[in-house]
């Protein structure tokens, strides 16, 4: 809910998926959500190592996104809502 602070992404979420205060159900009969760090957790130490560090390489991509998205948002740029 905070890596992008989008409010019509959060308001999509809410809308399509029920999502409140950015939490859902990580169940139901469709599907099942995991937390990808807790994954990473029970794997072995090679493999948990590896991982890890892709998880910490997509926390920056997402972090440079994030940050392009709101400069842009800041300077006035045309961003389409619904």
């Amino acid at each position: 809910m905070d890596a992008f602070s989008i409010p019509h992404d959060i308001r999509l979420n809410e809308e399509i998926w029920r999502v409140k205060d950015g939490e859902y159900d990580h169940r139901n009969r469709y599907w099942c959500a995991w937390h990808i760090r807790e994954l990473i957790e029970t794997c072995d130490a090679i493999a948990r190592g590896e991982l890890a560090r892709r998880a910490e390489a997509l926390d920056a991509t997402y972090a440079e996104l994030s940050a392009i998205y709101q400069a842009s948002k800041d300077s006035g740029a045309e961003i389409p809502l619904p």
